[in-house]
């Protein structure tokens, strides 16, 4: 198992302490920096996984510093921390790809190890990635040789590597397809784009029929079509209610016993041999359902597509979530401007 190291940059001691005090007990390697000279010299001794640098510093700037520090060790998660006024600073610095995200002064401590813990799986699946790329090379290697020096036993071992190969590609455009869907739920995103992205990267892997993404609504009575190959031929349906030809859909509050079938870890309702209702579901909150089709052209979905959609549709519940989060904030902005006005 990795022993992440982090290295936490700010010229102000207290910061770096509230830092340090807030992840001494996460399982990380925490080493701190006074300035950005100080840091680079420690990335020339430590792999490190992540760094979070405060932007206004004197002599070198956090922006400045996290552009030398990719030069230094690019696969490094690059965070900042930004006052409000240099919000603009930090978007800009995200979009021209030196910084990973922005953290927000002052910083909510349980949110903050909600994002580190994020960057985290992201620093670990482009490490996981570029070690199946490999493997992959070294794959085709083999495969070149065998074709070289042998007859028919390269015909079998062909056959072999080829599926070890499909599967390791499967794998990897899997990975991909995660990456991307973390970037884009990392960064400033419409909530349609963000589904359309989800569905573009499923389609890129398995082609379906029909495919369709539900989303419930804040109350949950309705699951709406919010995105989908032939969406134009689905409905808004109430939850309890049928999905055209389709069982009931999966009830809010998830019942395990309810579900028609199981493939492994994931919880899947098999339709039929062609069609599965896949429940978006969070902390045991149904917020949505996957519909997918294979029955005009008669095709069975493999086992292990099926776990691939599984696996993205915790990636949309977390795209989900993370909007209906955003839908409230009005409503909280609200609610805090009445409660202080009852003060005045």
């Amino acid at each position: 198992m990795i022993k992440h190291k982090f290295i936490f940059v700010d010229d102000e001691e207290n910061v770096l302490k509230s830092l340090e005090r807030l992840f001494q007990n996460e399982g990380y390697e925490i080493y701190t920096a006074s300035s950005g000279q100080e840091a680079l010299k420690l990335l020339d001794e430590h792999e490190f996984s992540l760094i979070l640098s405060d932007y206004r510093m004197p002599e070198l700037n956090g922006i400045d510093f996290l552009k030398l520090a990719k030069e230094k060790s690019p696969n490094t998660i690059r965070m900042i921390l930004t006052g409000f006024a240099d919000v603009d600073v930090a978007i800009s610095a995200i979009n021209e790809g030196e910084v990973y995200k922005f953290v927000e002064k002052p910083w909510n401590g349980e949110n903050l190890k909600v994002q580190i813990k994020r960057a985290v799986e992201h620093y670990e699946l482009v490490k996981e990635r570029k070690e199946l790329l490999e493997k992959v090379k070294k794959q085709n290697e083999e495969l070149k040789e065998w074709n070289i020096n042998l007859e028919k036993k390269v015909e079998e071992k062909t056959v072999e590597l080829k599926k070890a190969y499909e599967k390791l590609e499967l794998k990897v455009k899997e990975l991909e397809g995660r990456d991307k869907i973390l970037q884009s739920l990392l960064t400033i995103n419409a909530f349609e784009d963000i589904l359309n992205l989800i569905l573009e990267v499923i389609l890129d892997i398995v082609k379906f029929d029909n495919i369709v993404i539900y989303v419930a609504d804040k109350e949950q009575k309705l699951m709406s079509p919010k995105i989908g190959y032939l969406i134009k031929n689905s409905k808004k349906v109430r939850l309890g209610e049928k999905i055209k030809n389709f069982p009931t859909l999966p009830i809010p509050k998830l019942d395990k016993d309810k579900l028609v079938s199981s493939v492994d870890e994931y919880k899947i309702n098999k339709i039929n041999e062609y069609s599965y209702l896949i429940p978006i579901e969070k902390e045991n909150i149904c917020l949505g359902v996957i519909l997918i089709d294979n029955s005009k052209i008669k095709k069975a979905v493999e086992k292990d597509k099926l776990k691939i959609v599984a696996g993205y549709a915790s990636l949309t519940a977390l795209a989900i979530n993370d909007y209906l989060v955003t839908s409230n904030l009005p409503d909280m902005h609200d609610k805090i401007n009445e409660i202080l006005g009852e003060f005045k």
